[in-house]
């Protein structure tokens, strides 16, 4: 049995992996919370902030909604927001069954740019909501 972060997490890696505008840009460089130490740009960064089961009376707690963010790291600005549009595409209002994940919807929610001056690396980063259906 898989923890719900876990879960979510398959979900969210298989989604992006099988996205062909993405692993052209970054091939298989999608990692859960740390990219290794000397991995180069281009590559996605997921993190899973929080997950939370709704707990009302119709569903009984079938669905989990978490909360992710999403980072693309990229050499410029422009190839980090260029990634981070293909990202918004495969996610965003993103549904079905993935990796055996039941995906019920995916909310984009919001972004925001960073760089790492001393490394010379800008990253856009995405917040959504993904409700997660319960078997």
């Amino acid at each position: 049995i898989y923890s719900s972060i876990m879960i979510v997490g398959k979900a969210i890696y298989n989604i992006l992996l099988s996205d062909t505008t993405i692993s052209g840009i970054v091939g298989s460089n999608i990692f859960p919370e740390l990219a290794p130490p000397d991995i180069d740009v281009p590559y996605i960064v997921y993190s899973i902030l929080s997950n939370s089961p709704s707990d009302v009376k119709e569903d009984g707690g079938s669905v989990d909604v978490a909360q992710i963010e999403v980072y693309s790291f990229e050499k410029t600005y422009d190839n980090a927001i260029d990634l981070g549009v293909a990202v918004r595409g495969a996610l965003d209002r993103n549904s079905g069954t993935f990796n055996t994940v039941q995906v019920q919807s995916i909310q984009y929610a919001n972004e925001q740019m960073d760089v790492n001056e001393a490394r010379q690396i800008w990253a856009a980063i995405q917040d959504y909501s993904i409700r997660i259906i319960n078997i």
